[in-house]
Parts: C-alpha cells; sequence; structure tokens
C-alpha cells in the first residue's frame, strides 16, 4: 500500500512534544474521572480502584516529562 505524501499518520508524528504531553496528561485525567465514577465495595474493587489511579498517574507523570523534555531539548536541532 503507497504512502500519500500529506498521510495522517505522518502528519501525528510531526507533533511536538509538548503536545503529546498535553495529550498524555488529558487523557490520564480523564481515565482517573472515569475510573473514580464507580465506588468500590470490595477488596478486589479497591485494588482494582488503585491500580487504576496508579496507571493514571503513570500516564500524568510521563505526560509532564515529555513537556520537560521539548524545553530541554528546544536549542538542539536534530
Amino acid at each position: 500500500m503507497s504512502k500519500k505524501p500529506g498521510s495522517k499518520k505522518d502528519s501525528i508524528r510531526d507533533w511536538p512534544l509538548w503536545m503529546w504531553g498535553c495529550l498524555c496528561i488529558f487523557g490520564g485525567a480523564m481515565t482517573g474521572a472515569l475510573n473514580s465514577m464507580g465506588r468500590p465495595v470490595t477488596a478486589e474493587d479497591r485494588a482494582a480502584a488503585l491500580g487504576g489511579a496508579l496507571a493514571a498517574l503513570t500516564f500524568i507523570g510521563g505526560g509532564v516529562v515529555l513537556i520537560i523534555l521539548h524545553f530541554v531539548r528546544r536549542g538542539r536541532r536534530p
């Protein structure tokens, strides 16, 4: 399958790191918000809620790291 010169895949790859970081932070926040809607009843539910919260925080932390990398690497040219 041939690639078009202006395909969506290429345009998404050209996004700067700060945009990827904002996307990760937004996704982590939405995941945390959706995860907190259910009220845990049993120990298994609480463990699942804790795992979901840790995953959301990891995603948010990764977004912050991507934004920091964007500003640290700004002066370097590939």
